[in-house]
């Protein structure tokens, strides 16, 4: 549900804010992300694949239906660890931890 600012100037009221209880999993938000920050600006389908494929192993390594609201630091860092363990390289771990830092944003 959509509530209208109510603090906001007059010229600015047609602006609308996320109820605060509510609540987006995992899977909903990640192609609403993937949508919108590649909307705003130009940014190259190299760029757009990376991100796309890093927060899809993110959200099958936390599953689809976790909320956004319980995906806590630990397991971020939990996700790293496996990364490592699955020998990915330092930088690709670091990118993909890039990419999860700026979806969080």
């Amino acid at each position: 549900m959509f509530l209208p600012l109510p603090t906001a100037p007059r010229r600015f009221r047609r602006l609308f804010v996320l109820e605060p209880s509510t609540t987006f999993t995992l899977g909903e938000a990640v192609p609403g992300f993937l949508a919108g920050y590649f909307a705003t600006c130009r940014r190259s389908a190299k760029t757009y694949a990376a991100y796309s494929a890093d927060l899809g192993q993110f959200q099958r390594a936390l599953g689809p239906a976790v909320s956004l609201d319980a995906i806590e630091a630990e397991a971020v860092e939990r996700w790293a660890m496996q990364l490592r363990n699955d020998r990915y390289a330092y930088v690709s771990v670091r990118r993909k931890l890039a990419t999860v830092r700026v979806f969080f944003a």
